[in-house]
């Protein structure tokens, strides 16, 4: 119902031509973007909103020249809310998953992450997929995306090849 209220307050505002967003008596908001319904991060909002205002001058200008702006703190910004944005998406995700396993299974489940990679074939120009399964606690889980987890964990994996046995290659 919250979401219905606000979906309805975004439009009227929008059709009004204003950038304020009063979301009927639950909360007031200066910025609004397409993300608006899944992220709260403000600075990841003002970012797309920017852009989209942005694409907007430049798709009613085209001939004229247009200079985006971006300061690496305002980046910086917006990929820390992205990443928060992500991590809380993934952590309900993995406890929906966690609340489910011990509705439906009766004895002990472990945590593992998968992650596929690749490595270099013995020819030296193709490439071998493998997976690598490894448990991970409930802490490690949560700290970080799921990406970045994965990318941790292959970066520990080198191999040698057969014939260069001198060299070292990291998975992809």
């Amino acid at each position: 119902q919250a979401l219905g209220k606000a979906a309805k307050g975004y439009i009227k505002e929008r059709q009004l031509g204003t950038e304020a967003y009063e979301d009927n008596e639950l909360y007031t908001r200066e910025w609004v973007s397409p993300l608006w319904m899944l992220t709260q991060e403000p600075d990841l909002n003002q970012l797309v909103v920017y852009l989209q205002e942005m694409r907007a001058r430049i798709t009613d200008e085209p001939d004229q020249e247009h200079v985006i702006r971006f300061s690496s703190l305002e980046i910086e910004k917006a990929r820390a809310a992205f990443s928060r944005m992500v991590r809380r998406g993934e952590m309900r995700l993995h406890r929906l998953c966690e609340l489910t396993g011990s509705e439906i299974f009766t004895s002990s489940y472990s945590r593992q992450s998968v992650v596929v990679g690749q490595r270099p074939g013995a020819d030296g120009r193709s490439w071998q997929r493998f997976q690598l399964v490894q448990s991970v606690s409930a802490d490690e889980l949560y700290a970080s995306t799921d990406l970045d987890l994965g990318s941790r964990q292959l970066a520990r994996f080198m191999w040698q090849q057969q014939q260069r046995p001198q060299v070292w290659h990291k998975a992809a």
